[in-house]
């Protein structure tokens, strides 16, 4: 073979095209995935609000019931979302979850959020991505909240005063919090009267 017919390792990198499986859609991620492209190949990574390997991915948002005409300072067709004003958000939320598909009211959510309804009523809401800390500190509306239903894979970064005062709460959920990053959980259930179940075992912590 002569020496003109051999490609040196620097013709033959330049003459490589990396085939995009993302961008040419051939990929095999489902709707609960993102396509990630890598140098000749792929991978799919869970979106966000969902979490598992790339090809067993789940919804695991925190999830919550309300009754928008429980006595509050919202509208009997309102419910508001409280945040604490001492911490950063960039959440999505579906003000009317129903249990299977996230459809996001509301998306790079940044403080409080109120959602309205065209009736009253009760309803399920679901929240994703950054909200570090849900905050009623005896607020109006925390009458309006009846119970959690899933923690999710929220990161929380602190639970001062998160139900305080939320008198009707209960919980169904099966799940526990991330409160790896939690710093403070002063006065987490204060005066949720209606917490008839056990408040979450979290070790090394002691929520009132």
């Amino acid at each position: 073979m002569e020496l003109n017919q051999i490609l040196s390792v620097k013709e033959v990198n330049e003459a490589y095209v990396d085939i995009n499986e993302c961008d040419l859609e051939t990929d095999n991620c489902n709707s609960k995935e993102i396509c990630v492209n890598l140098d000749g190949s792929f991978e799919c990574k869970c979106k966000n609000g969902y979490i598992g390997n790339g090809f067993n991915c789940y919804f695991d948002a925190f999830i919550t019931t309300w009754k928008t005409d429980a006595y509050g300072a919202s509208s009997s067709t309102q419910i508001t979302i409280p945040t604490n004003p001492n911490y950063t958000y960039n959440y999505d939320i579906d003000c009317n979850y129903n249990g299977v598909t996230f459809n996001p009211t509301a998306t790079n959510a940044v403080g409080d959020y109120t959602c309205k309804y065209n009736k009253i009523g009760t309803y399920q809401v679901a929240i994703i991505n950054e909200f570090p800390s849900i905050y009623f500190n005896y607020s109006i509306d925390a009458n309006k909240i009846l119970s959690i239903d899933n923690w999710g894979s929220i990161h929380w970064l602190s639970m001062e005063k998160s139900f305080a005062g939320c008198y009707n709460l209960t919980s169904i959920a099966t799940d526990s919090p991330d409160l790896s990053n939690v710093t403070d959980m002063l006065g987490m259930f204060e005066n949720a009267t209606s917490w008839t179940l056990p408040k979450p075992n979290f070790t090394g912590c002691n929520p009132d």
